[in-house]
């Protein structure tokens, strides 16, 4: 009778830890989601271009990463490894990976993060927020061209899933790639 009320006992405690450690999760979670609701409260909302303007654009889909993204004419997506990347036409019937495209989109790596923004100057973190999910990162200048580079990732469900980057140029400036990122869907 002692050795079995000592195991039912010992088995009460292993289930009243595991409890805890569940409802330890569960308010870690809930923390995270309220974090976030008020990193996205706080956020700069990317609001897509207008209908007519979006009439021209094509809309790329990567069903590796689940994202979709719409695109300007003349400009186009390619899926390479894990990453989906931006394909410029060079001529009428040829087209080319540039070897430094302007838009990459890629599953979140912490330490790519890190490597992405170590180079950039004059840096400004950044927040925005698109259909429920938050684009958090840095804002900064290229070192080896004048030209604005974001480097954010998505968090969406209290986790980061993807990371962008994109950089400016000539024909293109930030606010096209905000609006280009205004585009962006989730699966």
């Amino acid at each position: 009778v002692a050795k079995e009320s000592e195991r039912l006992g010992h088995e009460a405690n292993k289930k009243l830890a595991e409890a805890t450690e569940e409802v330890t999760k569960a308010q870690h979670l809930i923390q995270g989601y309220q974090a976030d609701q008020t990193l996205i409260a706080q956020a700069v909302p990317l609001t897509q271009p207008s209908h007519a303007m979006l009439r021209h654009w094509k809309e790329f889909f990567s069903v590796p990463l689940g994202v979709a993204i719409s695109l300007p004419p003349k400009k186009s997506m390619v899926q390479i490894d894990q990453a989906f990347v931006e394909k410029r036409e060079t001529s009428e019937n040829v087209s080319s990976t540039i070897d430094t495209p302007w838009l990459t989109i890629a599953p979140y790596d912490e330490q790519r993060e890190q490597t992405l923004t170590h180079d950039l100057t004059e840096t400004t973190p950044v927040s925005f927020s698109i259909k429920g999910r938050l684009l958090l990162g840095t804002r900064g200048k290229s070192a080896d061209m004048p030209a604005w580079v974001y480097v954010l990732r998505v968090r969406g469900a209290v986790t980061s899933t993807h990371l962008l980057w994109a950089k400016s140029s000539p024909d293109q400036s930030a606010q096209d790639i905000l609006d280009i990122f205004s585009t962006l869907s989730f699966r």
